[in-house]
């Protein structure tokens, strides 16, 4: 009887391991992205929930430049198919002024996009957040002139 429960359970917790998986993400276009462009040039594309897209080119160490603007939207913000793009101005977005990239695969924190006349490309999300750890210590306050470290 107890091997019967063990098995069960057993059973019961690779089901739950097997549908946990099929849950997909959903698509979150609103952020940072990045593109490396070679081993020193990337190009920042920062999507907003307005629909606002800015495009910076970012080249070794100095501060990145604003080379475009445009606006974008989604064709379907549960499953996506494509992203249209149309820039603002005299800018120009991927060589055009209207474009438009086919999403291949996404996840949270990397999306691959075939965009035409340049081809697949893998775009990974810039994380706002810093974490940082502070180390803290002192000394002269136990008898042995120790002290408490955090």
């Amino acid at each position: 009887m107890k091997i019967l429960a063990i098995l069960a359970l057993i059973v019961l917790a690779f089901t739950g391991t097997a549908l946990a998986q099929e849950k997909s993400c959903s698509f979150n276009l609103v952020g940072t992205w990045k593109v490396q462009v070679s081993k020193t040039d990337a190009r920042l594309y920062t999507f907003d929930a307005d629909g606002n897209l800015k495009v910076l080119a970012v080249s070794g160490t100095t501060e990145p430049q604003e080379i475009a603007t445009a606006t974008y939207s989604v064709d379907d913000p549960e499953a996506p198919e494509v992203v249209t793009l149309k820039a603002t101005g005299k800018n120009r977005i991927f060589g055009r002024a209207k474009a438009a990239m086919k999403v291949v695969q996404y996840d949270d924190v990397s999306l691959t996009c075939s965009i035409p006349g340049i081809g697949t490309t893998r775009w990974t999300k810039v994380d706002p957040n810093r974490y940082f750890i502070v180390l803290t210590a002192r000394t002269e306050e136990f008898y042995d002139h120790t002290g408490s470290a955090f």
